[in-house]
């Protein structure tokens, strides 16, 4: 029984599994194909960064370990690269394209072309309307959209001067909309004239030069930027699936349906220097990805290609032999690729051969691809493997080193232990008096952390309250402005009360201020000085007060700014040190990587200086080793020769020999090709028969479509008659309607003009009659004010004599009435105080001044307010007997009386 190996596919296999006598699992061999298809299509893939592309030989068996953890990605085509890599770089690709179609290359021939042009030396056909006939416009739009949608989209805004707004580089639809829509039309022209004027003649000969100018203009750019290479990462001119793929022949099928008078229409462009090249070949479209090795490689481009990459060559690919349908192309193509490992001295093992490729040998194609991955595989191997044993051999032979090394030290340490012992011994002791000391020292640190603690919570709770107090006063001020706001407020309410108490005691408030001054004038010629000096008194207290308030503020003000700008200050300027700090370290990194960039270019430059000696001299060598290899070629050349004629001498004795027996086998030919003539000539003369009567067929049915075209065009002539005749007829009367439509808005107009002019007229006639009235009013005016001014002057002399007769007849009476009234008033007040006298004797209580000093005692405790009102209605009247009595409790009165009124305006205000 033959045993199975797990993994003969293993890395460290050295042995080809494809070709030694095991049995492996198909699973495993399945699992080989599918990292074999990652690392060729991981070959083959184009870089995304045409300037990344390497120029030293490519790592293979590094980039087989690196996507075998990978997911299997096909290799992508040029086009698709190419739009995803211009997908946000396409300014500069239209800056070149720019540079480009204004090169003289470019540019002289399209400046000779447009001059045809225009002097019609190039034209389109007259019976076809391109901007009206929308098959003649899909037919063109086709034969555009057979170049690829990015050189497409380059070309167009090129020639046109803007920046078409696609989302993706190969939108189909926009590229179309943007051709119908600029290419057939002229938008401008369209804009500035009416609608008529799309069915003019002008406009179809501006149409012609243009789309033709345009077109021309557009394929030589396409072609020189092609041949150029413009895209860097040179993507197909056209597109796989299209019908044409070379610019002379869409110059041609473009010249065939429209231009006039010319025959072969590039021989008339190329006078005037106007040249197209370019013809896609069928390598520039091939698609490399591998999908299936047993399909892919067989035949042998896409294996030619693999070769091309690991050897760095580009001479192999236009020597295959393409499209390969036969099966010998496809061998010589094989064969291609397999001499050009052989010439890199790459040996195959296991007599593969081009037919077994070709015809889809599993065994022999995976056993060829395991030998080119195992050829650059091998080298590291090998060199791991020895590196390994070296590592091993180097680690023996450490260990070896440490275990000598350590037992000399433990020599060395016993020795040195016993004879410092008791040094250590004290050393032990001093280092437990200094952990003892640096225990107590911490000890202190941290009694003084906690004292600077408790130090800043005071200060803290220091500043909270004062900032507690300030608040404090900042809401009285707030309450008494609010209070202040509230007393505005209801002032309207107070303002009535006020107005109507006035009403009530102005006629008393007159009685006693003529009683009050009179007694007051007397008594305040003793009480002013000292009213004066307690004034004078309270005044400078208020004032100390005021002042030493201030300055005790303006000092807890100025030491809390302090503390506030000083620790701003420090913030500052550990912000500024923090910045500082930071742009210093900005320029520190930005130093060392100029430093590193210029390290890196030093020592690249050192190393390329070594490589280029060491190249040098290798170079020295294998050119001697081929002047060797190339005399020992000359000599195996000249012993070939020789061996040649030899072989050629014995090859005619052995075909004059064989000529003899050939003769008689010539003769029975002679007559078998006379019978296979025969037969041969009756066969081909079938063949031409059934040939005749296809084309006959053919020939018949052209016949009948051109008969039909024939038809239909006769019936398109005589339609296009009738819809000119009715187009006439449309056009007169849209003519008449336009002319009666613009009519009547000018009537419009004019009604309005006339209708304004006669209402101008009627007012200018009026402001003339009414200036004549204007002046005969003020001839008018001025004679009733000058017999108005006299006679309201003689009336003013009249009542200011009776006004100043009535001012002397009320003094005169309110004189005598206050005279009258003052002495009764006193009679009255005289009797009340005889009365009060009286009931005082009778009654003490009821004196004057113990019920003054009752009622003031009352006041000054706390009380009510309705026994208030009371006892102030008390003193009114005590003050109407006696004035002087209230002198020396005014104040305190005038304080009271203040405050029971804010409390009870306040208490109103709260109600309402």
């Amino acid at each position: 029984m033959t045993p199975v190996n797990p993994d003969p596919f293993a890395a460290t296999a050295t042995c080809d599994p494809f070709q030694s006598k095991m049995v492996w699992l198909d699973r495993r061999a399945d699992e080989f194909e599918l990292n074999m298809k990652k690392w060729l299509n991981a070959l083959v893939s184009i870089p995304v960064d045409p300037d990344t592309e390497p120029t030293q030989p490519l790592d293979v068996g590094k980039l087989f370990d690196e996507v075998k953890s990978k997911e299997l990605t096909l290799a992508p085509t040029k086009e698709l690269i190419a739009c995803k890599y211009y997908r946000y770089k396409l300014g500069s690709l239209r800056s070149a394209g720019i540079a480009l179609y204004r090169s003289e290359e470019v540019a002289a021939p399209l400046r000779r072309v447009a001059l045809q042009v225009e002097k019609q030396l190039l034209t389109l056909r007259t019976d076809r309307s391109l901007h009206l006939d929308l098959v003649l416009q899909q037919n063109i739009l086709d034969l555009l959209l057979c170049f690829n949608p990015l050189w497409l989209r380059l070309g167009l805004e090129v020639v046109y001067g803007e920046q078409i707004e696609l989302q993706p580089n190969r939108d189909v639809v926009g590229l179309s909309a943007f051709i119908i829509h600029r290419l057939f039309r002229d938008r401008q022209l369209e804009a500035c004239n009416a609608q008529s004027y799309k069915l003019s003649t002008a406009y179809a000969e501006h149409m012609q030069k243009f789309t033709l100018r345009t077109v021309l203009c557009l394929l030589l750019f396409l072609d020189t930027a092609k041949r150029r290479k413009l895209i860097k990462h040179n993507p197909c001119l056209f597109e796989r699936s299209a019908p044409y793929k070379e610019t002379r022949e869409i110059l041609v099928r473009f010249s065939s349906n429209l231009v006039s008078g010319v025959g072969d229409i590039t021989k008339h462009l190329r006078r005037v220097g106007y040249t197209l090249s370019h013809k896609q070949r069928f390598l520039d479209e091939y698609d490399y990805a591998f999908e299936d090795l047993a399909v892919d490689l067989r035949d042998g481009v896409r294996l030619t290609r693999v070769v091309e990459f690991i050897l760095l060559r580009e001479d192999l690919s236009p020597r295959l032999s393409v499209p390969p349908t036969a099966r010998v192309q496809k061998i010589h193509n094989v064969n291609l690729a397999l001499g050009a490992l052989e010439q890199a001295e790459f040996r195959i093992a296991g007599d593969i051969t081009a037919r077994d490729i070709s015809d889809g040998h599993r065994e022999q194609t995976m056993s060829l691809l395991w030998q080119i991955v195992q050829m650059f595989r091998a080298p590291k191997l090998e060199s791991a493997a020895i590196a390994i044993i070296n590592r091993r051999v180097e680690e023996k032979r450490c260990v070896r080193r440490e275990a000598a090394a350590r037992t000399i030290q433990a020599a060395v340490r016993r020795r040195f232990v016993r004879a410092r012992y008791e040094a250590i011994r004290l050393y032990v002791r001093n280092y437990s008096a200094q952990r003892l000391a640096a225990r107590r020292c911490g000890a202190v640190v941290r009694i003084q952390q906690w004292w600077r603690a408790v130090r800043v919570v005071r200060q803290t709770r220091e500043r909270y309250l004062l900032w507690q107090k300030s608040a404090l006063v900042l809401q009285r001020s707030y309450r008494r402005f609010a209070l202040a706001r509230k007393l505005l407020a209801v002032a309207g309410a107070i303002s009535a009360i006020r107005a109507e108490a006035k009403h009530r005691d102005r006629l008393a408030s007159i009685i006693q201020r003529c009683f009050k001054s009179f007694v007051i004038r007397r008594r305040l010629q003793a009480v002013v000085p000292g009213i004066l000096a307690i004034s004078r008194r309270d005044a400078l207290r208020n004032r100390s007060a005021a002042i030493i308030q201030s300055h005790w503020r303006m000092k807890a003000t100025r030491t809390e700014f302090l503390r506030a700008r000083s620790a701003t200050l420090c913030i500052q300027r550990r912000w500024r040190e923090c910045m500082e700090a930071g742009s210093t370290r900005n320029q520190f990194v930005l130093m060392r990587r100029s430093a590193i960039v210029l390290q890196r270019h030093a020592r690249g430059w050192m190393q390329m200086r070594q490589d280029r000696r060491r190249y040098e001299r290798t170079r020295q060598l294998i050119v001697q080793v081929q002047h060797l290899w190339r005399a020992t070629m000359a000599m195996r050349t000249e012993r070939s020769c020789y061996a040649t004629l030899r072989r050629v001498t014995i090859a005619v004795q052995r075909r004059y020999r064989a000529r003899l027996a050939t003769r008689q086998a010539v003769q029975r030919y002679v007559t078998l090709r006379y019978v296979t003539s025969r037969l041969q000539r009756r066969y081909r003369a079938n063949r031409a028969m059934a040939e005749q009567r296809r084309l006959f067929c053919r020939l018949r049915v052209a016949a009948l479509c051109l008969q039909r075209c024939y038809r239909a065009r006769l019936s398109m002539r005589a339609a296009r008659a009738a819809y000119a005749t009715v187009r006439c007829a449309i056009v007169k009367i849209q003519v008449h309607y336009r002319a009666t439509v613009r009519m009547r808005p000018a009537r419009a107009r004019f009604l309005a003009l006339r209708r304004s002019a006669v209402i101008v007229q009627v007012r200018f006639r009026a402001i003339l009659a009414g200036r004549l009235a204007r002046r005969r009013y003020e001839a008018t005016r001025r004679t009733v004010i000058a017999l108005q001014r006299s006679w309201r002057a003689r009336l003013s002399e009249r009542k200011r004599r009776a006004e100043a007769a009535r001012c002397v007849q009320a003094w005169w009476r309110g004189a005598h009435y206050r005279k009258r009234f003052q002495n009764a008033v006193l009679r009255k007040i005289a009797q009340r105080m005889v009365a009060s006298r009286r009931l005082a004797r009778l009654q003490p209580a009821n004196r004057l001044g113990n019920i003054h000093r009752l009622c003031m005692r009352f006041l000054q405790n706390p009380f009510s307010s309705t026994e208030s009102v009371r006892i102030l209605q008390q003193l009114e009247r005590t003050s109407r007997l006696v004035p002087h009595i209230l002198i020396n409790d005014a104040i305190f009165l005038g304080v009271f009386c203040y405050e029971t009124m804010a409390q009870s305006i306040r208490s109103e205000v709260d109600k309402i």
